[in-house]
């Protein structure tokens, strides 16, 4: 292979690594706000970590709504925190 060959693989492999790196931040980024967003809802009476936890595909109020996903606040919270599952 030559070296303006082998340069231009090394630079696409440094660049897709890169991509997956900014993916991987991206998502850990989104489990911070997953537990943030839980946390502040929860702060309304009645709410607790045994409260139902509901994940949809459509708005809870449309009736063709599917569900795709039923936990508990405190299980999704868990979950979504640096050292959970996800």
């Amino acid at each position: 292979m030559d070296s303006d060959r082998l340069k231009s693989t090394v630079e696409e492999l440094v660049d897709r690594i890169d991509q997956l790196y900014g993916l991987y931040l991206d998502a850990t980024m989104g489990f911070d706000a997953n537990v943030t967003t839980v946390e502040q809802a929860q702060m309304q009476p009645g709410a607790s970590d045994d409260s139902a936890f509901f994940i949809t595909d459509g708005a809870p109020t449309d009736p063709d709504n599917v569900l795709l996903h039923k936990t508990t606040q405190g299980e999704f919270k868990k979950r979504n925190r640096p050292d959970g599952s996800n």
